[in-house]
């Protein structure tokens, strides 16, 4: 199986190609009835229903993939990444957006200490986007940055993807250590 341990036996073979089939649908066929409701790609990707009986099944866990990501995926594939909002139509570089979100919450020293407290509540993805706000508003901000790898790290340690659990330990790495 494409990312997962192999499979031996006619009857095990055809159990996992049934349950990679329902995976599949189940994923496109939520993704669009949940568009079809008026819900946008964040919001999908938010969905947390998975089939219990699949879930159950090893190879349909999200270890590679997950959820989020494929509702999402399945989404901008036929709708794209445009949600229908005027207002996100044209959005600001996020460096400068971000600028302005530090500013208008009370500058990075306000946004560093709900960025805290979110992650001592265990609030990683509040935590993470508080973070990044810091982060892209002054790059060189030592305090912005240890926060965002702390809570990417946390992010990290909690992911069952091992593509979501590399992004987050590289970030953190990348921001304690740089690129270099």
């Amino acid at each position: 199986a494409s990312h997962h341990w192999p499979t031996w036996g006619k009857d095990n073979i055809r159990a996992f190609l049934v349950n990679q089939r329902d995976t599949y649908r189940f994923l496109h066929d939520r993704a669009l009835n949940l568009a079809n409701q008026g819900m946008v790609m964040e919001e999908i990707g938010n969905e947390p229903f998975f089939p219990k009986a699949l879930a159950a099944d090893a190879s349909s866990r999200g270890y590679y993939g997950t959820l989020s990501h494929n509702l999402r995926a399945v989404y901008n594939f036929y709708l794209g990444y445009y949600d229908a909002n005027p207002a996100t139509l044209d959005p600001l570089p996020v460096a400068e957006s971000s600028q302005r979100y530090v500013k208008a919450m009370g500058g990075i020293d306000a946004v560093l200490k709900q960025a805290r407290t979110a992650f001592d509540a265990g609030d990683y993805r509040w935590a993470a986007v508080l973070g990044n706000h810091a982060v892209m508003a002054e790059p060189g901000n030592e305090a912005a940055r240890m926060q965002q790898a702390a809570t990417l790290e946390q992010m990290g340690y909690q992911a069952e993807s091992g593509v979501w659990r590399n992004a987050y330990l590289t970030g953190a790495q990348e921001l304690r250590q740089g690129t270099k």
